[in-house]
Order: structure tokens, then sequence, then C-alpha cells
């Protein structure tokens, strides 16, 4: 069968395609959490930061979705324009172990030798460590505050970008089409952005899909300990930490927005999953 005959055919297979359930409700989730970070007054159009004591600590009702909390704010509207500060921490977190560890990765993957040695080494030790540790030193050592905080979730990622882009540089390098174009006399430098760069990227792009939710969740949990956003600035994690005092009378105060965090988290998980390829689309 000729390339021609066998388009169409390709074509028609890709469109009986079916999608897993889990995948839809996780694009769904997401796309609902990432329009409500970048338009939160399109859900609702309460204040996040109006007091109203008369009606503090009211159960979630048709006029407060997800309750009020101690000093009567609405907590859906809290909820929401929380997203956007804990989301784009996630999200500068995971540019800065990207930028770095791939930096890191290229120059020991090209240079080799003791510059190879002394970069991985290092990637081990920061490995060794707890992420929650490594975390906690550097927002200490830097301040409080959200920026500060996604740099410091950042810094824990740079030890898994770069041993990867290490090893996917090492892999390629060996591959006969780049020693090709070393041997007829391709500069080292096209060779990396050439060759080496583009199909190195793959293994890259889904471990950055899975570290986005692992980002998010540690994000929060150092606004949780008090490291994020000052308050009255709603952001996921403190307002869970917020509700602790309250949880025997108020349950909703720390439930609803983890519910929240552990649903973002669960759908970037199961986006990252498919990315991978371990189970994305299915045929008819």
């Amino acid at each position: 069968m000729s390339v021609l005959e066998a388009a169409p055919g390709e074509a028609a297979a890709r469109a009986r395609r079916t999608y897993p359930p889990g995948l839809v409700v996780a694009v769904v989730v997401l796309a609902l959490i990432l329009l409500a970070a970048s338009v939160p007054g399109l859900f609702s159009g309460r204040d996040p930061l109006a007091a109203d004591p008369v009606h503090r600590l009211r159960p979630p009702s048709e006029a407060h979705p997800f309750g009020t909390d101690e000093l009567g704010r609405d907590l859906f509207a809290r909820v929401l324009h929380g997203a956007a500060l804990s989301l784009s921490a996630a999200a500068i977190a995971l540019v800065i172990g990207v930028l770095c560890g791939v930096a890191l990765g290229l120059i020991a993957g090209t240079a080799g030798g003791r510059t190879d040695e002394v970069v991985m080494r290092a990637t081990d030790v920061l490995l060794a460590i707890p992420a929650l540790l490594v975390s906690l030193a550097v927002v200490t050592a830097l301040g409080f505050g959200t920026v500060r905080t996604a740099v410091a979730v950042g810094v824990t990622g740079i030890a898994g970008f770069a041993r990867i882009t290490r090893a996917e540089v090492l892999r390629v390098s060996l591959a006969p089409y780049t020693e090709a174009a070393q041997v007829i006399g391709v500069r080292r430098a096209a060779v990396l952005l050439r060759h080496v760069l583009p199909n190195a990227w793959g293994p890259v792009f889904g471990y950055a899909a899975v570290q986005f939710g692992a980002s998010l969740l540690a994000v929060s949990t150092l606004g949780f300990l008090g490291y994020g956003a000052p308050p009255p600035t709603p952001e996921w994690g403190s307002l869970v930490a917020s509700g602790r005092s309250y949880f025997a009378g108020a349950w909703w105060l720390s439930t609803l927005p983890g519910l929240v965090i552990a649903a973002t988290v669960l759908a970037a998980n199961r986006i990252a999953r498919a990315v991978h390829g371990e189970d994305g689309v299915v045929p008819r």
C-alpha cells in the first residue's frame, strides 16, 4: 500500500479515537481552574476581602457555595482569587526548574569529564535531601512571599531536570545522525541546537507536565506553613491553614480549599500521564 493510500486510513483512525473519561474530566477541571484564575469575576462577583461579621462562619449555601470564614468573607470568592496566586507560583517554580535544570544538564552532558562529575554530584546531594527541607531552607534565607516561595520550590526541581536532560543529551549524542553531523564538520553549537536539543526535549516536557502538579502541591504546603502571601491575601495553602482552628464547627473552611487543591493536582497528573503516553487516546 502506498503512502497516499494509507494516509486517508490513518486520518479516519484518528477521527475514530476515543478519549478515556478520566482524561476528559481532568482537562475540563484544569480548564475551569485556569479560567477561574484568569477571570475570577466570571464565577463570582463578590469581593474576597470584604468582611461581613453578621454572616460569619455560615455553612455552604446557595448564596455562599463554599460558606463564609471567621470574618464573614465569601470563601468561594477567596478560593477563586487565590487560584491566580497559587497557579502562578507553581508556574514560576516550574520555569525555574526547567531553565536551570536544562542548562546544567546540557553543560554536564556536553562537557563531560570533571564538569560532568561536579554537576552530577551536586544534583545527587540535592536529591538526597527531602524537597520540603530544601524549600524551607531557601525560603527562610530569601524571606516570605509568593514569589520567594516559588523560587524555593523551583530550586528543588532543578536536580530532576538536570539529570533527565543530561541522560537525553548523552543518548542523542551517540545517535548516527549526530555523529554524522560532527564528521562532516558541523560546529558543536549547531549540532547541539539542531539535533541534540530538539530530540532531547520530549522527556523533559513530559517530566515538566508531572512536575507542575508537584510544584503546586509544594507551593500550597509552604503557604499552609505560613511562608506564602501575607494575610488577608487569599492563597490556597493559607486558606487551608486558616480554617484549622475552626475545623470542629466549620469544616468547610479547610476541607473545600483542600479539595480544590487535590482536584487540580490530580487533574494535572492525569494529563501528564497522557502526555507520557501511558494511557492516552484509545481507538474504537
